[in-house]
């Protein structure tokens, strides 16, 4: 008896040769899911200036790394805001060129790309962005 394929939350790519539902990378997006080291939570980042001046509804300050199902995640966000409300999001992202530790109990791992895409199949559309030679991404985004 096989088991169902693996699915990518993000491209929504089969992933052939995954070894498990907990531990796989994407081919396509690069999207990575392991299993978690430990169950204990990170620290919150400190938000930044340019967001607490800013009327955000919505804050999810690196809470993205640590969800079982992205695409539901997404879908409740959507759901609770208004048209035209903002929603905060920061996240750990992978670069090319630096090795970052993952967080405690991380369990997905996300390029630039991923969250960008994440975020347009999901109905919202960026306004701000930062993450300049950084390992965190921080975003605000409207609800289309």
């Amino acid at each position: 008896m096989t088991s169902a394929p693996v699915l990518c939350p993000v491209c929504g790519a089969k992933i052939p040769d995954a070894p498990s539902v907990q531990a796989y990378i994407c081919p396509f997006c690069h999207f990575e899911r392991r299993i978690a080291i430990t169950d204990q939570q990170p620290p919150v980042e400190d938000i930044p200036k340019q967001v607490q001046n800013e009327c955000v509804c919505e804050i999810s300050n690196m809470t993205l790394p640590f969800q079982d199902d992205l695409n539901q995640y997404f879908r409740q966000k959507f759901q609770k805001l208004a048209p035209g409300e903002t929603w905060y999001l920061s996240v750990p992202v992978k670069r090319p060129f630096q090795k970052t530790t993952p967080l405690p109990g991380q369990i997905n791992f996300f390029t630039s790309k991923n969250i960008m895409f994440l975020l347009e199949q999901h109905g919202f559309k960026m306004t701000w962005r930062q993450n300049r030679f950084s390992s965190i991404l921080r975003i605000i985004a409207r609800k289309c």
